[in-house]
């Protein structure tokens, strides 16, 4: 199985939740959605625990507060969202957002990081259970006990590993949150490719997961980004998912795109994504202006997320048809209607709709995929696909000048060079 994990960030990707649950594994479901929802948020995933026997994770996001002020309104304020969770999990945690106003592992005493880890893994733990109880009727009973209610697996406090300072801090998190915790325990190993790329470091951080009796982990590097990641970078994300999984931890991608499908065959477990975007991680330091939802479509050709127009103008230049999925075709029967969809101003919260259907659909595909395909022939298919539109996707207008196709021949000759691996 490779595990389909969905990100659950915004009330805005509901309907994915309610209606659509067949075309993902799991929920990935951000602290503070639910620490800001008393009743529909709770009430969805008990749904879909009772109908589905959903599996389920919390995002504990406390690398959002790690540094800068990205969490923070323009005039200093926490932002209300982010507000909510401070106060649930209370202090030392919502103290030190007052002073310093970061919270950094790196810099607390190990008392203060053990606290916020257990406390982190409380919330996890309990969140759902109290809200679900907190709204009963009178003479009403819950379906599901409080065991029941718990997420599948808890994810400690993912802390940047940058320094041996990061390390230590990172093996308090581990043993604070082991200590805390009733779930098996998921952590993120955030590092980064630079970080991977030699042997030893791969190694320490194996060790590190083995000392603690980790058995899973979720991978984030920050600096993934199919257009900048080099051949030689990818192939040192490959040998540490092979390494991972030789030492009995089964890894998983914290954000992934469709490269992390590649790794199915070297170990990978599954990825995590989001409804929209949200392949990628980047650490945001600024306030973040408020701002709709971006129109783009996940072109499945150049397994990317375009601009509308551009979409429609390599496609349509390429003589290929439209996407027959059964969201798209309802909707579209050529890539013209597509741009006029995007176009309608009346029509904004329906063309997003349709592109969050589409992108889990193809994901939800993708994994399938890997699951019942060689990785070989995987990548021969991606070089036809690379065939098929590279010319108009390089020539064309609507394409940002640094992007280009060429990740994909990265990802082929990176897996290519490590397919010996498979066979030892």
């Amino acid at each position: 199985m490779f595990e389909t994990i969905v990100r659950y960030k915004s009330n805005n990707e509901r309907s994915i939740f309610d209606d659509y649950h067949e075309l993902w594994d799991s929920a990935l479901v951000s602290a503070h959605l639910l620490a800001n929802s008393k009743k529909r948020v709770p009430k969805l995933l008990a749904d879909l625990i009772e109908e589905r026997s959903l599996s389920y994770y919390i995002d504990p996001i406390l690398t959002e507060f790690r540094q800068g002020r990205s969490f923070r309104y323009e005039n200093g304020k926490l932002r209300q969202w982010h507000s909510a969770y401070a106060s649930e999990l209370g202090d030392p945690f919502k103290r030190l957002l007052n002073d310093p106003g970061t919270v950094n592992a790196r810099f607390l005493q190990t008392g203060v990081i053990q606290q916020i880890a257990q406390d982190a893994i409380e919330f996890q733990e309990s969140i759902l259970y109290e809200r679900l109880e907190a709204n009963l009727g009178k003479y009403e009973e819950l379906d599901i006990d409080r065991e029941e209610a718990k997420p599948d697996a808890v994810i400690p406090w993912g802390h940047k590993l940058e320094t041996q300072q990061d390390y230590d801090a990172f093996e308090t998190i581990l043993e604070a949150s082991r200590a805390q915790a009733t779930r098996p325990l998921r952590p993120v190993v955030y590092t980064s490719t630079g970080k991977i790329s030699r042997g030893e470091n791969r190694t320490e951080l194996v060790q590190l997961l083995n000392n603690e009796d980790i058995g899973e982990c979720f991978l984030l590097f920050e600096d993934l980004d199919k257009h900048d990641t080099t051949e030689s970078e990818y192939k040192h994300i490959i040998d540490f998912v092979y390494d991972l999984s030789s030492a009995g931890i089964d890894p998983y991608f914290y954000y992934g795109d469709f490269f992390a499908n590649l790794l199915h065959d070297f170990g990978l477990q599954g990825a995590a994504y989001g409804t929209i975007h949200g392949e990628q991680y980047r650490e945001s330091v600024k306030p973040k202006a408020s701002s709709g939802m971006s129109s783009r479509y996940y072109l499945d050709k150049a397994k990317d997320f375009l601009q509308i127009q551009a979409v429609v103008d390599i496609m349509t230049r390429a003589d290929e048809p439209v996407c027959e999925c059964q969201f798209c075709s309802q909707h579209f029967d050529d890539w013209l209607d597509l741009a006029e969809l995007d176009e309608a101003e009346d029509d904004e919260t329906a063309l997003q709709t349709v592109v969050m259907k589409h992108r889990i659909l193809k994901r939800w595909e993708h994994a399938r995929l890997v699951e019942e395909t060689g990785v070989e022939d995987v990548v021969e298919d991606l070089q036809e696909d690379f065939k098929d539109i590279s010319g108009e996707y390089s020539s064309s207008q609507q394409v940002a000048s640094r992007k280009t196709l060429q990740y994909i021949q990265r990802w082929r000759q990176a897996v290519e060079n490590r397919t010996a691996l498979l066979e030892n």
